[in-house]
């Protein structure tokens, strides 16, 4: 299982401190010149064409920059990063994903076996040197670690600056009223996380339990939607509309209680700066009517 996802506390609380610091919101605000700095590298490679696929060349490539820096890997090689990213999360192809997944995890020990002989001021080095009840972690529990870092940190947050994109893109309004009021972007980047929640994921059932009309017994697999919990009428006024200024806002995109998305702060930034700085430069754009 994977590190972090399939824990409950004390044990989840332990291994969780190893890497909170990174994340925090002090040490998140540390990028964000970085952030803006790669987010206008890579609209001006873009930006004398008059087009382009947002999704591709600036969706994918912020978060797997920043991912890979946070993890001690060469920023280039996002392309890599996002193969091994797509070996995890589709099985349409179990064969090829497990030969791209093994490929990972190979990089990961051998990552591992170099951040031991010479440690950096990664996320991963923090891990491999650091100890849990006085004992080091075991190579598969650092694999773990690797994955689970590596998966949420470029996946979730690539399908979701996707979605701002394409938001944006026809919704001139609201596209419109963050260009006059920059100000509103945070509020607009926390609702737009609620109306395209990024993230779904499964839990085991371990013991009989009902919801509702609905009994789980012990080995089946229980899928919590967070988009629909966040059009819950009874938590949301207007759940159904994009409404910037709502507070609070209390959806479940990031996850809830110990469970609770480590990056949440860091995919925030990351929206606001890319969002942010996309708009100053590009403030007219739309969909292409050409392409589905």
């Amino acid at each position: 299982e994977l590190m972090l996802a399939g824990q409950d506390d004390p044990v989840h609380k332990k291994y969780r401190k190893l890497v909170a610091k990174p994340f925090s919101p002090e040490a998140t605000d540390l990028f964000t010149e970085q952030l803006r700095q790669t987010t206008n590298d890579l609209i001006d490679e873009r930006i004398e064409s008059g087009e382009g696929d947002a999704a591709t060349w600036l969706a994918d490539e912020i978060p797997a920059g920043l991912t890979a820096i946070l993890l001690g890997l060469p920023p280039e090689d996002g392309d890599t990063y996002r193969r091994w990213v797509w070996a995890i999360t589709h099985v349409e192809n179990p064969e090829e994903g497990a030969a791209i997944f093994a490929e990972l995890v190979q990089h990961a020990r051998d990552l591992i076996a170099e951040r031991r002989e010479n440690p950096g001021n990664d996320i991963m080095s923090r891990v491999i040197m650091s100890k849990v009840d006085g004992e080091s972690l075991s190579e598969d529990d650092l694999i773990g670690f690797f994955t689970i870092l590596l998966l949420g940190g470029i996946d979730n947050t690539a399908r979701f600056l996707s979605s701002v994109s394409w938001r944006l893109a026809w919704d001139i309004e609201l596209r419109r009223r963050l260009i006059a009021h920059p100000e509103q972007i945070p509020g607009a980047v926390d609702e737009l996380l609620r109306f395209y929640a990024p993230a779904m994921v499964g839990r085991l059932v371990t013991e009989e339990v009902t919801v509702g009309d609905v009994t789980m017994k012990p080995g089946q697999t229980a899928m919590l939607w967070f988009a629909v919990a966040n059009r819950d009428r009874s938590m949301f006024d207007s759940p159904d509309n994009i409404v910037i200024e709502r507070e609070p806002n209390r959806h479940l995109s990031l996850g809830h209680g110990i469970h609770r998305c480590l990056g949440a702060h860091l995919i925030r930034v990351e929206a606001r700066v890319a969002s942010g700085e996309f708009l100053k430069r590009i403030p007219e754009f739309s969909l292409d009517p050409n392409k589905e």
